[in-house]
């Protein structure tokens, strides 16, 4: 079993983060995890988006918008009155959908993450929970 996958099969049996999928007429056709926020020293009431992953070809149907506001309205229902998540910088599209969805770039938090070998510029983005 890889490691993403050995992560995420503990991650979920213990009930942390909570996973929510968007079914579509083929079977799963996304996903969303979230939870408390990860960050060190982050506040008890700080929560974060995980992951999130829609089909490439069924992106721009509104699965990825429906999954994060089911998201945001279970993190502000569980009592969280901020959310974060962190992106690859370069990862345009993704910005802009977190833009358009009420989060701003954070410019003061940056990381680097190795990914297939590969060292990467994740940033982060915040947003109030408040209704």
């Amino acid at each position: 079993m890889d490691k993403r996958r050995l992560y995420w099969s503990s991650a979920i049996a213990g009930d942390e983060p909570n996973v929510r999928v968007a079914e579509g007429s083929d079977g799963v056709a996304g996903w969303i995890a979230f939870g408390r926020c990860r960050d060190a020293g982050a506040a008890a009431s700080a929560g974060e988006i995980w992951a999130i992953y829609v089909s490439p070809d069924l992106w721009g149907r509104g699965i990825g918008r429906e999954l994060l506001s089911r998201a945001l309205d279970e993190l502000r229902a569980g009592g969280f009155t901020s959310v974060g998540l962190w992106v690859l910088a370069k990862n345009e599209r993704a910005c802009r959908f977190y833009s358009a969805a009420g989060f701003e770039l954070e410019t003061s938090s940056t990381k680097t993450v190795e990914i297939g070998g590969a060292l990467l510029e994740e940033v982060r983005y915040v947003r109030s929970l408040a209704s």
